[in-house]
């Protein structure tokens, strides 16, 4: 269902680009993409058709990447507000498209009047834009909540998850530039991240699970939104202490999690009544949100959790391909609930790569591997259950990746 619901949002006769994938389809959104979006996407396309990816990255870099939150194809256009995602979002794109190909000569292309590796590092610094850089802190300052989810009023300014995704970026980035001789750089990079990454930190609501929003005049406001805790494991759950882990896997089971579903902001939260939304609020989920609880529960080791959770959230399926959110309800309801999921998500495609990514650990090397072997990820820690994953290709080779015992191997021998 996963990749069906990638499919669905396919089309073939798109002007300028010819083929690509839309956000949502068929009764919402159905010429634009979200940068957002396209990411929860990023190594499924990856593996299933990367030269979409690469044109749809140079595309997408075609237009102000900072102005907007996406394009919108048949006048190829930028579309919308700036969204605090764009940055790792678009980084998410270019680094899938780079690990699953192997092709880091990508890096050196071209792109309007940059190379590649030039627009990671926009993307990685742009935040010191944002930011006094120092003088109060080092974190970024994302303005009101039409440009991070809309919905939630109280989650403005200065948040966990996308100062933690500029960690991610520049840690990411540095250990590319090792790679590459600069030094300088990488060491210019990982002292930034290490500043940020104390004040992101910062942020969190001890013994509570939650992060808080940090605004100009240095209030903390507290926001139980799924947002922060899953980009947060996403992307510093090796800053994280094992208190606070175990906090918020309290959190995420007592408020945000329901039997066949979650809710992406607690009732307890104190915007719960303002936020009238069900991809964002506390009514139900936007459809990429559980995988990256998935992916969350598996960063901290939960890999039973992760495959509870994966488990009871089927029932969504009998109700079709992913859509934009589900509301909080019982199962086996024979429509989808609420007008917001009346049209199709390339999110569904999150599903399918929570799976290949974190459960069977299929990450790929920052480095040109052509002959080197795949170390699945976290390869020593059995998953808790047995299970194959076929055909996975990489690096001019083919091999299924088997859950077992001892954890997560690769076998060659059926190809």
């Amino acid at each position: 269902m996963s990749v069906v619901s990638l499919l669905h949002t396919e089309r073939t006769n798109l002007p300028g680009t010819g083929r690509g994938f839309t956000t949502g389809g068929a009764e919402n959104a159905t010429t634009n993409a979200f940068y957002w979006d396209y990411s929860y996407a990023a190594t499924v396309l990856a593996l299933l058709d990367p030269e979409l990816l690469r044109d749809s990255i140079a595309f997408y870099l075609s237009v102000d990447i900072h102005g907007y939150w996406g394009v919108e194809y048949l006048s190829g256009h930028g579309i919308g507000d700036y969204y605090a995602a764009n940055d790792v979002a678009l980084f998410t794109q270019i680094l899938a498209y780079a690990r699953v190909s192997n092709d880091w000569a990508y890096l050196d292309q071209t792109i309007g009047n940059q190379t590649v590796l030039d627009w990671l590092w926009e993307m990685a610094t742009y935040w010191q834009q944002l930011s006094d850089n120092g003088k109060t802190d080092w974190l970024a300052d994302y303005g009101g909540a039409h440009n991070l989810l809309e919905c939630v009023p109280t989650y403005i300014h200065k948040v966990a998850a996308f100062n933690a995704g500029n960690v991610w970026m520049m840690e990411t980035l540095a250990g590319i530039l090792v790679t590459r001789g600069d030094f300088q750089r990488a060491k210019q990079l990982q002292q930034l991240a290490a500043n940020v990454a104390a004040d992101v930190l910062s942020l969190y609501s001890p013994g509570n699970g939650f992060w808080q929003a940090k605004y100009p005049n240095g209030t903390l406001q507290q926001v139980r939104t799924v947002c922060d805790w899953a980009y947060v494991l996403e992307f510093m759950h090796d800053h994280l202490t094992p208190s606070v882990m175990t906090e918020m896997a309290t959190f995420f089971n007592d408020e945000l999690r329901t039997p066949h579903w979650m809710r992406a902001l607690s009732l307890k939260d104190p915007a719960a009544k303002l936020s009238n939304r069900s991809d964002h609020g506390p009514s139900g989920a936007y459809d990429g949100w559980p995988p990256k609880v998935i992916h969350g529960l598996v960063a901290m080791g939960l890999y039973d959790e992760a495959k509870e959770f994966l488990y009871a959230c089927v029932n969504v399926t009998f109700l079709g391909p992913y859509g934009q959110a589900h509301e909080v309800r019982p199962p086996g309801l024979p429509y989808k609930p609420w007008v917001f999921t009346l049209y199709n998500e390339m999110v569904g495609a999150s599903w399918a790569n929570v799976i290949i990514e974190s459960i069977f650990g299929f990450r790929p090397p920052l480095k040109d591997s052509e002959n080197d072997a795949l170390v699945p990820w976290r390869a020593s820690d059995a998953r808790g259950f047995e299970g194959r994953l076929s055909n996975v290709r990489w690096a001019g080779r083919q091999f299924d990746l088997v859950s077992g015992p001892e954890g997560i191997s690769v076998d060659h021998s059926t190809h």
